[in-house]
């Protein structure tokens, strides 16, 4: 399977919005972005109004980019250009209404120099050390059993919060990823330990192999203030 292929299904997961109309900008937010492209070295590049210009910004796929700065129009619409001229964005990303703190950016690559995103919000309690925010971009079913906790069924297209088991001091998590099988049981994909660094928080990428169509995981850690 191709890469480009990759990117389609991950988009069919993690739905974008594309509105090439503007209007006038309403407030600016702060976020941090990411883009998921495992086997591109390529940064995505582009230019956010904000504060009445375009700043420039670089988005990283091996790191968490950011804080960044942007301005939401009316609709809840926050734009993406491809110069500090052009007219028409190249994409624009929904933002979640309500509160949005914590929020996060995520871009896949849908073609030849192009991409679109999806904007979540990181939960704002639990997200420390030691803790995975997976999100998941394959076209299946996925439950992972972190530890000694239940085991956690992600739809395609949304994410969970993988926290540490009470108690737990060990430096290595077993961890056991799960999909459906043909019956409609669950399969182990993965039997695996983590090394366990409170530290860093982690944000895990599960998607569908371009090599052999397993089911394959892309991490980016992201190291906490003052650790």
């Amino acid at each position: 399977m191709s890469l480009r292929k990759i990117a389609t299904a991950a988009l069919l997961a993690i739905a974008s919005v594309a509105q090439p109309a503007r209007a006038a900008e309403t407030e600016t937010v702060s976020f941090s972005a990411v883009c998921f492209s495992p086997n591109v070295a390529k940064e995505p590049t582009f230019f956010v109004p904000s504060g009445g210009s375009r700043e420039k910004i670089s988005i990283p796929n091996t790191s968490l980019g950011g804080p960044f700065k942007g301005s939401v129009r009316e609709g809840g619409l926050m734009d993406f250009f491809t110069s500090e001229t052009d007219k028409a964005p190249a994409l624009s990303v929904k933002l979640p209404s309500g509160s949005r703190e914590g929020l996060l950016l995520v871009f896949v690559p849908a073609g030849n120099e192009t991409y679109q995103a999806r904007a979540v919000i990181l939960p704002a309690n639990g997200f420390s050390g030691g803790t995975t925010f997976a999100i998941n971009v394959a076209p299946m079913d996925i439950a992972i059993r972190h530890g000694s906790n239940p085991m956690q069924t992600i739809k395609p297209g949304a994410h969970d919060l993988l926290t540490l088991p009470a108690g737990h001091r060990d430096p290595m998590l077993p961890v056991q990823i799960f999909t459906r099988g043909s019956t409609g049981t669950w399969e182990v994909a993965q039997s695996t330990r983590w090394a366990v660094d409170r530290r860093f928080r982690s944000y895990l990428f599960l998607y569908k192999s371009p090599e052999n169509g397993n089911l394959a995981i892309h991490a980016i850690p992201e190291r906490l203030a003052g650790e």
